[in-house]
C-alpha cells in the first residue's frame, strides 16, 4: 500500500499491506453461483466488481481484475499487515516472499486514493431526521 515514490527514494521502513480475497469466495459471488437467474445477485455482484460493494462500507473494498495467472482478487482496506523493510527483504531473498506482480497505472493510482479515501474520511452523527422533519412541520402549519 506504500507509493511507489517512497520505496525508489527509500523512505521507507515499515512496509503496509492489505489482504486481498479471491472473488469466488466473496458472499456476492457465492449467492450468483447458486441463483445466476436471480437479478439482486447479479446486481451485487456487479456492485461489488464495480466498486460499489453494497453494504454499510461500500468504500472498504477494492476490486482487482484477473490478470495472466493471478485470479479476480478483492482488497480489504481493514486487513492490513506491517512488515519491517529489513524483514521483508530477508523473506525475498530467502524465497519466502516472491513478488507475484504489480499494479500498472491507473489501478495502483486508484487503490492508493480510494485507501486513502477510506482511512482519510470524516464521519459525522446521523441526523434524527424525524426530528428534522417534525421542527420543518410546524413551521410550516404555523
Amino acid at each position: 500500500m506504500n507509493p511507489c515514490c517512497d520505496f525508489s527514494h527509500q523512505n521507507v521502513d515499515l512496509a503496509l499491506f492489505s489482504n486481498c480475497t479471491l472473488l469466488e469466495d466473496q458472499s456476492e459471488y457465492q449467492a450468483y453461483k447458486a441463483d445466476p437467474g436471480n437479478t439482486g445477485n447479479k446486481g451485487k455482484l456487479k456492485s461489488l466488481i464495480k466498486d460499489h460493494r453494497e453494504n454499510h462500507q461500500p468504500e472498504r473494498f477494492f476490486f482487482l481484475p484477473k490478470a495472466f495467472s493471478i485470479p479476480d482478487m478483492v482488497v480489504d482496506f481493514q486487513k492490513l499487515v506491517t512488515i519491517e523493510l529489513t524483514t521483508l527483504k530477508e523473506m525475498c531473498s530467502d524465497g519466502t516472499y516472491v513478488r507475484a506482480a504489480s499494479l500498472d497505472s491507473p489501478f495502483a493510482e486508484t487503490l492508493l486514493n480510494k485507501f486513502s479515501h477510506y482511512y482519510g474520511r470524516i464521519g459525522k452523527p446521523d441526523l434524527r431526521d424525524d426530528l428534522v422533519f417534525e421542527r420543518i412541520s410546524k413551521v410550516l402549519s404555523a
